[in-house]
């Protein structure tokens, strides 16, 4: 199966939001404590103006939920163009010819014979696939370059046979 594949921004922004996507368990202890800082959040806004006070812990809180906020949907974003703009590779038309052996893997700066070996674990997203080849370098599968659904579903069972840790 051949895909052909020119990465966007989009893709590329998609990409980095499911590889910073937690484990399961990471996840649901995340959004424990999302709720917990959202029912301090409004009860220090609440108690605040009962008390017409605030104190210096408060603020602080306030600060930490507010820092976390710009992270996430300022510093993040901002951050994800900025490397696709640098990175021209990422920009470059790629061809991966995916076999039972491996993906080969062209582009006009690239020409690469990638064993299944070579992938130490993969991602899927609801929008991409992610092989990564060690904890920060991974190739990016975006799902709407595959012809069909049936090339998909082939792809995703021979990751699952030759790639052994799959990340959910």
């Amino acid at each position: 199966m051949k895909l052909n594949v020119q990465l966007s921004i989009e893709d590329y922004k998609n990409a980095q939001w499911l590889h910073l996507r937690p484990k399961p368990l990471i996840k649901y202890i995340g959004i424990i404590i999302l709720l917990m800082f959202i029912i301090g959040f409004f009860w220090t806004i609440y108690d605040s103006w009962i008390e017409k006070d605030i104190d210096k812990g408060r603020l602080i809180f306030l600060g930490c939920i507010l820092y976390l906020v710009i992270f996430f949907f300022v510093y993040f974003p901002i951050k994800f163009k900025r490397h696709y703009r640098q990175h021209k590779l990422l920009k470059e038309p790629m061809e991966f010819d995916i076999q039972d052996s491996g993906i080969k893997l062209s582009s006009p700066s690239i020409n690469a014979n990638l064993s299944w070996d070579n992938f130490i674990k993969w991602k899927e997203g609801e929008k991409l696939f992610i092989l990564y080849q060690n904890d920060a370098l991974m190739n990016i599968l975006p799902k709407h370059n595959f012809n069909t659904e049936n090339d998909i579903t082939r792809f995703r069972q021979l990751l699952h046979t030759n790639i052994k840790a799959h990340m959910k």
